[in-house]
């Protein structure tokens, strides 16, 4: 029994050895520069050991992305938050947008993401860690009577698209600082425009 925790225990170590290494190399050079065998012997694993956690690179990327998009929601989820749904929303975009400007939160690239994974794989991958929170905090602002007569799950979609829209220009801004403080001003008028009058 030990045994077989302690094989269980070195595979999931060497997974996460692969992706946090996959994840600096395609940072760095792209993924279609880097190559499965550089990441193997950066990590001085076997392509065999590779090829039993992920079939191919895309898969691999697909749980790079994961892992990403992960650490981001907990970054939103650890935002302020008080008794005002109002504030807390705002502050959660904020802090969203705040995830541009952390090196160890960008690795992957949302452009290169999209690109690579599909419109379809890569919504499904993000909104499983982004969405939670936007959902709760819109689901608040109703309880609260400050929300007004919208479709939540169609409304939560297009905040997200916002926000994923944002990060992208954060993420090529020569002023980040002027640019987030845009962002958020136009973000800020677009979710007044929705509470209820």
């Amino acid at each position: 029994m030990q045994l077989v925790n302690k094989r269980e225990e070195s595979a999931a170590l060497t997974r996460q050895l692969l992706v946090d290494e996959a994840a600096k190399l395609f940072s760095r050079q792209g993924v279609a520069k880097t190559s499965l065998s550089e990441i193997v012997a950066n990590v001085g694993a076997t392509k065999g050991a590779l090829y039993h956690h992920f079939s191919n690179k895309v898969e691999l990327f697909a749980s790079c992305y994961e892992q990403q998009a992960a650490r981001v929601a907990a970054v939103v989820r650890s935002a302020p938050s008080s008794d005002d749904p109002w504030l807390d929303i705002l502050a959660q975009c904020r802090t969203f947008l705040g995830c541009a400007s952390m090196p160890e939160l960008k690795a992957v690239p949302i452009q290169e993401a999209i690109t690579i994974l599909g419109w379809q794989r890569w919504r499904a991958l993000d909104s499983a860690h982004t969405m939670g929170a936007l959902e709760q905090s819109l689901e608040r602002l109703h309880d609260a009577g400050r929300l007004g007569h919208f479709d939540r799950a169609l409304l939560a979609d297009s905040i997200f698209a916002m926000m994923v829209n944002a990060m992208m220009a954060l993420s090529v801004s020569s002023d980040r600082v002027a640019t987030e403080a845009e962002l958020m001003r136009q973000l800020e008028a677009f979710l007044s425009g929705v509470l209820s009058r």
